[in-house]
């Protein structure tokens, strides 16, 4: 079967400029966060002294083996990576899942793709990855806007900001409610109880 390659739209980051990935049937192609994932792998495991062999006996050690050559692939955006590969691949770096997953930095004039229709400033993204704000913040800003303009004509404007302030905030507070650990009943199929006890 032949192979088709098409061009692979990519930001600047490192050498990932002028990839051309093989075209996948009926699938994405690796998006901004897998080119991020890719360069921050090669830069933290590079920082961190670890070559390709060593890396893979970190990541082996902790259960999740993945060999030189995969990683390797992974690198070059040839491979991609699941949520399971990502979180090991954390820890064997002893980062968190976030320095994988968002370009390192946060500087407010540097714009950062999430997606393919979000576009945010690195600050508001890091912000967000820290579970302090939803990115759908200027979104809840417009409506609050709409909804503060419906009050009574001749409102004070004062009133009206006082009005928009606290509808900004209570959006905040349902996204924090959804980010922050609880006490459900039931927490996931990987979470377990402590045989140990209360250890506090």
């Amino acid at each position: 079967m032949e192979r088709r390659c098409t061009p692979l739209r990519v930001s600047s980051i490192g050498r990932y400029v002028s990839y051309m990935a093989p075209e996948r049937q009926r699938g994405n192609e690796i998006g901004p966060t897998g080119l991020t994932v890719a360069f921050n792998l090669r830069r933290l495991r590079t920082s961190a002294g670890l070559d390709l062999r060593l890396m893979s006996k970190r990541l082996s050690d902790l259960g999740r083996p993945i060999s030189p050559a995969a990683l390797s692939r992974i690198e070059n955006l040839e491979r991609r990576v699941d949520s399971d590969d990502l979180v090991v691949m954390a820890l064997a770096l002893e980062v968190n899942p976030n320095a994988l997953l968002l370009p390192p930095t946060g500087h407010p004039a540097k714009v950062i793709e999430l997606g393919p229709t979000v576009r945010v400033n690195a600050d508001e993204a890091w912000r967000w990855a820290r579970g302090e704000h939803t990115i759908g913040t200027d979104a809840a800003g417009r409506t609050a806007m709409e909804e503060a303009l419906e009050v009574a004509p001749g409102t004070p404007a004062a009133e009206r900001w006082a009005i928009i302030r606290e509808l900004l905030e209570a959006e905040h507070m349902k996204f924090r409610a959804r980010v922050t650990p609880g006490t459900p009943s039931d927490a996931g199929p990987s979470v377990s109880d402590d045989p140990g006890g209360d250890r506090g």
